[in-house]
């Protein structure tokens, strides 16, 4: 599914933003990096995606791209993951 890739590289950028974020420790422990904990336009993405396209598949196809997503990048993704509506279907 080429909207999975989209967002899998628009969470790499993401996990990119946060990497450099922290690496001014004074100013990520006092809350006042310039990053945000979750990148809220890639979730809402992949719910807009996720209606769209169908819950159940797109489900299945984010999973599967988080089962190979590690670290930061994994973080929005999986965000998105929790917050798609019970089908009912399993």
């Amino acid at each position: 599914m080429i909207v999975i890739g989209h967002l899998r590289t628009m969470a790499q950028r993401y996990s990119t933003a946060v990497d450099l974020a922290m690496a001014n420790k004074r100013l990520w422990f006092n809350g006042a990096a310039s990053a945000d904990v979750c990148d809220v336009d890639i979730t809402t993405l992949a719910l807009i995606a996720a209606r769209a396209l169908g819950v159940d598949h797109f489900r299945a196809a984010l999973r599967s791209a988080l089962a190979e997503t590690t670290g930061l990048e994994s973080v929005p993704l999986g965000i998105a993951d929790a917050m798609l509506p019970d089908t009912g279907r399993g």
